[in-house]
């Protein structure tokens, strides 16, 4: 019974995360209104929209970050020199990479036998990258990584692991980090990177070892532009990330850089 409350627990940040960035968003997105003097129902514009986005996003990673110090207080954490060497920022990148690289071309090879769902998709990331380049890098690159670990590998993982398996926690906080993305393309691909950022997580034993891969990760997409977007190209970048991505998790395991898991 103290197990399954543990995962209720670990459920409430879920929604204050959604509730707090819903909440902030709708009362910024006012303010704009009466500030720039535009009527209510009057189109704003994408930088506009990005930047209560990014606002928002930072809202949220400031109460998260608060209370991600409160749950920690006392405990010892992995220290930044066990892992922020050039051998592991070289791992690091990896499977970062790798990652991108593989969910990429397998959902590009996918698409065309799911036509509906990848059409949904598609609108959804225009309007993710629907602003100017510099508050798109801002917000993928740097603010969605450090506030999505602070809630997911950060509050969440903490409630979630209390007197739990590791196993079992992080498919639990993958599965929420997967649902928190809001459709089925980028849930089915979230709830892995999930997987893999609650792994590296615990294994070095601080949640900057997971933002820093969450950060690779999102970076790394732009590399998909140096490959052709034909047939060639999504199966090349499909095999090669996945050989970085495994030859990259091999190394992850035999590194001794960890504790034991609990």
């Amino acid at each position: 019974m103290k197990r399954l409350s543990n995962y209720f627990l670990a459920f409430l940040p879920f929604l204050a995360a959604e509730g707090i960035q819903i909440a902030t968003a709708g009362i910024l997105t006012i303010l704009y209104y009466i500030i720039t003097g535009l009527q209510t129902g009057m189109g704003i514009s994408p930088n506009a929209l990005y930047l209560i986005s990014i606002l928002a996003g930072i809202v949220c990673g400031i109460v998260f970050g608060v209370w991600y110090l409160f749950l920690n207080h006392g405990e010892r954490k992995g220290k930044l020199s066990n892992f922020l060497t050039l051998k592991h920022i070289m791992l690091f990148l990896g499977l970062g990479v790798g990652c991108q690289f593989l969910t990429s071309g397998l959902m590009s090879l996918i698409q065309s036998f799911f036509p509906k769902v990848f059409s949904d998709y598609s609108e959804i990331m225009k309007m993710i990258t629907g602003g100017s380049l510099g508050m798109v890098l801002l917000f993928t690159v740097f603010i969605a990584p450090i506030t999505e670990e602070l809630i997911f590998r950060g509050v969440i993982f903490h409630f979630a692991g209390r007197d739990n398996h590791f196993l079992a926690a992080n498919i639990f906080q993958a599965v929420l980090f997967g649902i928190y993305h809001g459709n089925i393309v980028q849930g089915i691909y979230g709830a892995s990177l999930g997987l893999l950022l609650g792994y590296t997580c615990h294994k070095y034993q601080t949640i900057a070892a997971s933002v820093l891969l969450h950060m690779i990760i999102n970076a790394s997409a732009i590399l998909l532009n140096l490959f052709p977007g034909n047939i060639v190209g999504v199966i090349t970048i499909t095999v090669l990330g996945g050989g970085v991505l495994t030859t990259s998790l091999y190394y992850m395991s035999k590194d001794p850089c960890s504790k034991e898991e609990r």
